[in-house]
């Protein structure tokens, strides 16, 4: 973004706060004082006074004022905290449908409670969406005591409910859900074969607040969903072959790796190679095609590394998200790699996956009616934002001014003196007491520095010796992985020492001198609880027993021999959470004397959001703090995009020793240059992922539609339909069998008429019978050929509706309930458009490959995939017509009898000769 274009763009976010700052702020705060003076059942009143404004004919915007100034009052009363100024604002441009980039921990999870309730209250529903589910749960449970408290529904999904209950969790006014769960949750809707399979799409896509909304809508928007089922094709063995193979080659010789653009191709060499190891004459022969096996091994091998781009745990390849350093259990990668992968690293081989069904977060957000979104770091990405969402980036100011001194990167000649140096700071802020939060780029660099802290002595202050760095390390491993919010919630502890990996724990304030709540939690879990039995306990029970207004109706809902016991529990819980809370604020105001909290980053991501997620970790709400990177010419991204600054002369020239960094702007305004390169190309790779599923996406909801209508529908419109289909399959079938006003009755081939009718309808049909009456040679000008074609259509179609009618009465005056056999033609019919709509999926991935290599003919590859997308379509909705009546006519076991003659009326046929000769 150019400096104009910048200044440009604040000055627009300063007219617009300072806008909603007379428009909303003030107009809230004149509200105080008549909202603290209701009473509890006057304020949760007026969520029914706010329904009925709206049945009334007011709209949300007449009542967002009031609405707000009763959530921030909602909020007081139940959680203890009121909404900042600032808050109000990014609540209101949520509302409106914007981007709200708001810094780390100005409380982006109580803004979102302002537009959910509004936008709740004409009972359309509200999505909240958050990244994983530990967020969906806590902020459920936290904000959703305001929302019940004002007499609302909330309801939460989980990644193990089941459809029961997540029926009554989205038929809630606020739902929160991650994006993995609605995404799938949508498409499994579009799968269901019974309307009470339905868990999402029982009511439209209304409104939605994405929270950490750059990760959702940009990292995960490079890959679409995928639903897949397991292929026919056994081809482990391939895999296995070709992952040996691939080993055997050499990397430059034998093949090419271009790290940029993340790919990887044979040379000559190295197919020659290949062949002479497996002893074949051509990799590509259509026989024996080893090319693709060998080829997905190279890139498995050369592209996809171990503890960075994924982890085996209890024998599979499990993805590690490169954004956020979480597994994601439920993926694999597509085209087959995944099988590469699992070859490679010698585990069991999962079968070759069929696509079932798939959408992009690009066209899945776009189903809302009104979409939303904030998070802390959304200005980098604002061009993608506004032109593939549509949704403008506004950028609200700080509560407090942001104290956080942001150092000038240190490059380093190697990984050797660069870890030597992050361990030298780590020690001499720990020695202080000061907080250190250190992000890597991999799990094997996390574990690397973890190792050096372990093993390596330092000296403290007083002169004391001491092995290793005390350390909490996370990464994606489980072990670590299952305590990611316990872990970054006490980051900010005097002495804390954490290694998170590529920003694990977004959407966890670091408090500095940690988390009161947590460290009771903590306490209550070794002590308390074993001692009680009492379980798991999670923040939401910890609150409840901490919580003295709730205590007497605690214990008065327990058994009566459990009372005192419960009464104990309550009060120790009370007054272990009051220590942590003294503990935390000693510890908080020692923390801020040093510093605060110090965030080192030990490589760059390519792209600067991420970086800047990571920073802002530090000086979070007017706190102190401090970031500084310290990078290696030997990471991937510098060895990729600036080979030359690992040449040791350049040290030379710069006057430092090798084992000294450099320090300079021009380092920084180089590592900016190439995370935007970096950048501009995954937003080139995310618009043509857009682009292409674009095409699928009207597909897409034609036949969701069309799906939706059937499963829908009631028993006559479903027949109604059957009826216009068998129609068209008997216009489809005449039409390519030449049958036509234009074209003389004796040339209409009646062989492949009635030949592919069979096929359709099942069953016998006499050929003598459906041609009485019809012209021969010797009689050329006896029935005109329009009036024939009309009604050997009329008649094939009338012949195919009569039988279906006959059979289906047959069927029900026997023993078969008649609601039974309705339902199941349904679901023949359903099968129809599954089976199709899977292949065509197939048939689409197919295309979106090939269609690549017409570029060197001087096509565009994009027209040519939208094109060739089309006519197929065009032949799915004519095969899905056709196959839902051969399946439904195979269903009723028709035989195909004609029940009436084919004749012709002679005095209608020459009263129309008459007409036509005057």
């Amino acid at each position: 973004m150019s400096v104009a274009r910048d200044r440009a763009w604040r000055d627009g976010d300063a007219r617009q706060i300072a806008e909603l700052q007379t428009r909303v702020v003030d107009a809230v705060r004149a509200l105080d004082r008549d909202v603290r003076s209701l009473t509890n059942d006057e304020l949760r009143g007026k969520t029914d006074a706010f329904r009925a404004r709206l049945r009334a004919g007011e709209t949300l915007d007449d009542i967002l004022v009031e609405a707000f100034a009763v959530v921030r009052e909602a909020s007081t009363r139940e959680l203890g905290l009121t909404h900042f100024d600032v808050q109000l604002i990014g609540g209101a441009l949520l509302h409106e449908g914007w981007v709200a980039e708001m810094s780390t921990g100005e409380g982006k999870t109580l803004v979102a409670t302002l537009p959910a309730y509004l936008n709740a209250l004409d009972g359309k529903g509200v999505h909240v969406v958050t990244v994983n589910d530990y967020l969906a749960a806590r902020d459920a449970t936290e904000m959703g005591r305001i929302y019940r408290f004002l007499g609302l529904t909330v309801g939460v999904i989980q990644s193990d409910m089941t459809s029961e209950e997540r029926q009554r969790a989205y038929a809630c006014d606020i739902t929160y859900v991650t994006n993995t769960e609605i995404g799938f949750d949508y498409l499994r809707d579009n799968m269901a074969n019974d309307a009470e399979e339905l868990v999402v799409l029982t009511r439209p896509f209304n409104f939605a607040i994405v929270d950490e909304v750059d990760s959702v809508l940009i990292d995960e928007g490079r890959n679409p969903l995928l639903i897949t089922g397991t292929g026919d094709v056994n081809d482990d063995d391939q895999y296995v072959t070709a992952a040996k193979v691939a080993e055997s080659l050499i990397p430059g010789r034998d093949f090419k790796v271009v790290l940029k653009e993340k790919t990887a191709e044979l040379t000559d060499e190295g197919m020659l190679h290949a062949e002479q190891i497996l002893g074949v004459n051509d990799l590509w022969d259509a026989k024996n095609p080893w090319g693709k096996y060998i080829l997905l091994a190279v890139k498995a091998r050369a592209l996809f590394i171990k503890d960075i781009d994924y982890i085996v745990r209890d024998g599979k390849v499990i993805i590690v998200d490169p954004s956020t350093g979480r597994v994601q259990m439920n993926r694999r990668w597509n085209d087959n790699l995944h099988q590469a992968v699992e070859a490679k690293e010698g585990v069991e081989i999962n079968g070759e996956n069929s696509i079932i069904a798939s959408i992009s977060y690009q066209c899945l957000f776009k189903l809302y009616k009104k979409l939303s979104g904030m998070t802390g770091t959304a200005s980098t990405e604002s061009e993608e934002f506004f032109t593939t969402y549509n949704l403008g980036v506004a950028r609200v100011p700080t509560n407090k001014p942001n104290l956080r001194i942001d150092s000038q990167t240190s490059l380093f000649l190697n990984s050797i003196p660069r870890w030597y140096a992050v361990v030298d700071l780590i020690e001499r802020c720990h020695a202080e007491g000061r907080p250190v939060l250190v992000g890597t780029t991999s799990v094997e660099n996390s574990e690397i520095l973890s190792d050096l802290l372990s093993r390596h002595r330092w000296v403290t202050n007083d002169g004391r010796k001491i092995a290793g760095v005390p350390h909490e390390l996370l990464n994606a491993r489980p072990q670590y992985a299952a305590r990611e919010a316990e872990i970054i919630a006490q980051a900010g502890r005097k002495y804390a020492v954490t290694i998170a990996t590529n920003m694990a724990g977004r959407g966890t304030d670091i408090l500095l001198g940690g988390s009161p709540v947590g460290l009771a939690k903590r306490a209550l879990k070794e002590k308390l609880w074993p001692a009680f039995d009492l379980g798991d306990i999670g923040d939401a029970a910890l609150l409840m027993y901490v919580d003295l207004s709730q205590e007497a109706q605690i214990t008065l809902n327990q058994a009566e021999h459990d009372r005192v016991l419960m009464h104990f529990v309550n009060v120790a819980a009370y007054h272990v959470l009051r220590d942590c809370q003294k503990q935390c604020s000693d510890e908080r105001e020692e923390v801020r004397e040093v510093g605060g909290l110090q965030v080192i980053g030990t490589s760059i991501h390519d792209s600067r959001r991420v970086d800047n997620q990571l920073r802002g970790r530090a000086a979070r709400q007017g706190d102190p703090g401090s970031t500084v990177f310290c990078v290696s010419a030997e990471d991937e991204l510098l060895q990729t995009y600036m080979p030359g600054w690992g040449n040791d002369k350049l040290w030379m020239f710069a006057g430092v020793d090798e084992y000294s960094p450099i320090v300079s702007d021009i380092v920084d305004g180089q590592l900016r240059m190439v995370q935007k390169q970096i950048e501009d190309y995954l937003s080139s790779h995310r618009q043509s992922t857009f682009e292409s599923d674009r095409v699928l996406d009207g597909q897409r909801e034609a036949v969701y539609k069309l799906r939706r209508q059937i499963l829908l529908s009631s028993q006559s419109a479903l027949r109604e339909r059957l009826f216009k289909y068998m129609a068209r399959v008997v216009d489809d079938a005449c039409e390519r069998a030449g049958v036509s006003g234009n074209v003389h009755p004796k040339k209409w081939n009646y062989e492949q008429l009635l030949s592919e009718l069979r096929c359709v309808f099942i069953g016998r049909t006499d050929f003598i019978a459906l041609t009485r009456g019809l012209p021969t040679g010797d009689r050329p000008h006896y029935l005109p050929g329009v009036n024939a074609a009309r009604r050997l259509r009329s008649y094939l179609t009338e012949s195919a509706v009569q039988l279906y009618l006959d059979r289906f009465a047959r069927l029900a005056a026997k023993d078969y309930d008649r609601a039974e056999l309705e339902s199941v033609e349904r679901l023949w019919a359903l099968r129809a458009i599954d089976e199709l709509w899977q292949r065509h999926l197939v048939q689409m991935e197919v295309l979106r490959s090939s269609v690549q290599v017409r570029s060197f003919g001087h096509l565009d590859p994009k027209d040519e995939f939208r094109i060739d997308g089309a006519r197929a379509f065009v032949s799915l909705v004519e095969s899905i017509r056709e196959a839902m009546v051969k399946n439904i006519f195979f269903f009723i076991g028709a035989s195909v009898e004609p029940t009436t003659n084919f004749d012709v009326d002679e005095n209608e046929d020459a009263q129309e000769r008459q007409t036509q000769n005057e």
